[in-house]
């Protein structure tokens, strides 16, 4: 059973930092810019390199395709459509990626809509304020860059089944402009349609992911004492980046499997001390409630903070998903009982890094997946206890004038 709980309120974000962060990364990267690479170890770092932790053929620089879609090494133009209806965060932090990657991959690039050379609205200036409202549909946007003849494009289809947009991108193959679809595969592209190169650029299915963390979350609960199917609450926030909703519907469908009844599904604010409120009144309404799931960075913080004041009073097991990479290492000490790893600005690099090998002639299998790790707690592992232990050792210590 499924119960809704919805918050209403203003939506608190910290935007004008993450503005700030892309007004710094996007400088000199527009049209006849460019980004200075940062230092060589990044793209090995972050994983974001064509095929690191991918399903991709071999890469081999110095070995152009039989036809290549470049002209030299250089590349000198990328240009890339974004979706729209992201959080005004995320969608300034996933610009700042693609400009970030593009200066470690030695590219220009051209991000639309933000950049169109012939806008007919006038982007927004307001700091941290939502994307301005497109003027122009994806498939417009695409069509206008084939013309500009970029060496590689890059597109986030908002409808998969846009068969509009699915024209302009085979356009684009046929005008020999190899193509990267992020996320979603275009529906309406045949599979031998010809042309240059089209790759798809992915995240893995969530279902697995959502399964393991489900599980791993009912075994904590055991190794607590308490009942594994008795209820869950389902942190869900306002906005977030394009594949939310499929991890809502990932966790939803594991604990329907799972038989865990009932589901509160929780609509929490931004703040995380907001919802780390709104979930004590949750718990404290309903006992029968064992376990807490959150399904990006924010939900996940906001029942982590909440996990540090109620060990004894209200136990609960926590688990979820989460762009933070700190919070993985927590399920190592028992904090989280598993942490599914998804970092949205790491599919844009992946794109982005995709494209560039693409527009200088290299061979690159479709499609490129970025797989979804699962960080585990220890099989012993119960409710969350070492922020409790190190909360009561402050107090202790407060107390004693240390």
């Amino acid at each position: 059973m499924i119960r809704r709980l919805r918050w209403s309120g203003v939506r608190v974000g910290m935007l004008v930092a993450a503005a700030a962060l892309g007004a710094a990364a996007g400088g000199g990267c527009g049209e006849g810019g460019f980004v200075e690479p940062p230092p060589s170890k990044l793209p090995e770092a972050a994983g974001v390199g064509v095929g690191a932790g991918a399903k991709s053929g071999p890469v081999d620089p110095t070995k152009p395709t039989a036809e290549a879609y470049s002209i030299g090494s250089t590349i000198r133009s990328i240009e890339m459509v974004f979706a729209g209806g992201r959080a005004a965060d995320e969608d300034v932090a996933e610009k700042a990626a693609a400009r970030s990657q593009a200066g470690v991959d030695h590219a220009r690039i051209r991000i639309l809509p933000d950049e169109d050379p012939e806008p007919k609205l006038p982007p927004s200036t307001v700091a941290g304020s939502s994307p301005a409202p497109r003027d122009k549909s994806q498939a417009q946007l695409v069509r206008e860059a084939v013309a500009r003849k970029p060496q590689a494009l890059i597109v986030e289809p908002e409808d998969p089944t846009d068969g509009e947009l699915a024209g302009a991108v085979q356009a684009a193959r046929d005008a020999k402009i190899p193509v990267v679809v992020v996320g979603r595969p275009l529906a309406a592209i045949k599979k031998d349609a010809g042309g240059a190169p089209l790759v798809l650029v992915a995240p893995e299915p969530f279902a697995e992911s959502a399964r393991r963390i489900v599980a791993l979350a009912q075994r904590n609960a055991s190794n607590a004492r308490l009942n594994p199917e008795s209820g869950a609450v389902l942190l869900i926030p306002p906005s977030g980046d394009t594949f939310l909703a499929d991890r809502v519907a990932a966790v939803r469908e594991a604990l329907e499997l799972a038989k865990v009844s009932p589901v509160d599904e929780l609509r929490v604010p931004e703040d995380m001390d907001d919802g780390a409120k709104m979930l004590r009144k949750v718990l404290d309404a309903d006992h029968k409630l064992t376990m807490v799931f959150g399904v990006d960075q924010r939900s996940t913080a906001a029942s982590n903070r909440l996990a540090g004041s109620t060990e004894e009073k209200r136990p609960y097991v926590q688990a979820g998903y989460t762009s933070d990479e700190t919070v993985p290492r927590m399920a190592s000490n028992g904090e989280f009982a598993a942490v599914g790893e998804y970092v949205p600005t790491r599919l844009t690099r992946k794109a982005v890094s995709v494209a560039a090998a693409l527009a200088q002639g290299r061979s690159i299998s479709s499609p490129v997946i970025m797989p979804i790790l699962v960080r585990e707690s220890s099989p012993t592992a119960g409710i969350p206890r070492l922020q409790a232990e190190q909360n009561r050792m402050r107090q202790t210590k407060a107390k004693e004038g240390l």
